[in-house]
């Protein structure tokens, strides 16, 4: 199992728009990428912008993996599965900027107004006003004068509409530049009949590929085991089901557990709540 993610607690206003929150971290460490204690395939509530700042790292969004290189970010939507890969072990800075916004929000538009891409690129005059910005907003994250708050709304209306700005990596043809077609096309199986499949050898018979070479690939390219990887993806989706309306007997036999009890118990463990709290919560 993945380490148990903290979920951000996502709770700064921005004036006027108090309906938008958002929660702002800096990251700066020295990463062996073979700790055992980093981070799993998790998902969050809210959007999640993640900007590389320095580092060799590439990211996973839903089935998709893209190297992240300094200036660029790796943007996952809401109970989207995401998962940070380290290249190698080296020195790493990062910000991330996590959003929640009402389903009515007319900022989202403003967000998804181009075609929706998890990795955006910016030219270098781009990348340096968005660090700065970054910079600035974690410096005030914590002030509650009206002044900061004024400052804080600047600063977040500046760096999403820079979003729309970017560049959309597919058309750079840099995704799953890391990993090899073979294990790119399983990736897209398991995308399209995760539901279906409970243990490895499922995915072994349906892909025609051995149980051990799924392993590897899932050790050597996403630093994770590919039942890690299935579990995290079956509650993402009855996440979106849960947020949706579905009971949750229906959302854990639509996201392909094998039983609500066997759901139930693996949602809380993660989530550190109950399906059902987390249905009223939404």
């Amino acid at each position: 199992m993945p380490k148990d993610s903290r979920q951000p607690i996502v709770e700064n206003s921005v004036l006027p728009l108090n309906n938008l929150l958002y929660q702002v971290s800096h990251g700066f460490a020295f990463i062996n990428k073979n700790d055992p204690d980093i981070e799993g395939p998790h998902l969050h509530d809210s959007f999640e912008i993640y900007v590389n700042v320095a580092g060799d790292v590439s990211f996973l969004i839903g089935d998709k993996i893209s190297p992240v290189q300094k200036g660029e970010i790796a943007f996952s939507k809401p109970n989207v599965i995401h998962h940070c890969i380290y290249n190698k072990s080296c020195m790493v800075e990062h910000y991330v900027l996590w959003v929640k916004l009402p389903n009515d929000s007319p900022l989202i538009n403003l967000i998804n107004s181009q075609t929706f891409s998890p990795f955006i690129s910016f030219n270098e005059q781009t990348k340096e006003m968005l660090l700065d910005l970054l910079e600035k907003l974690y410096l005030i994250k914590d002030q509650t004068d009206t002044n900061a708050k004024t400052l804080s709304t600047a600063y977040l209306l500046q760096i999403l509409a820079i979003l729309n700005t970017g560049e959309n990596l597919f058309s750079k043809k840099v995704l799953n530049r890391t990993l090899p077609k073979e294990f790119s096309n399983l990736l897209n199986q398991i995308e399209k009949n995760f539901t279906n499949f409970n243990k490895v050898s499922d995915i072994s018979k349906e892909a025609f590929v051995s149980t051990a070479t799924i392993n590897r690939w899932f050790r050597k390219y996403l630093h994770l085991s590919p039942k890690e990887y299935l579990l995290t993806k079956k509650l993402s989706y009855a996440k979106s089901l849960l947020s949706k309306g579905y009971t949750v007997a229906e959302a854990s036999y639509t996201a392909g557990f094998f039983d609500s009890s066997h759901f139930i118990s693996v949602f809380k463990k993660r989530f550190k709540q109950t399906p059902f709290n987390y249905k009223k919560s939404v």
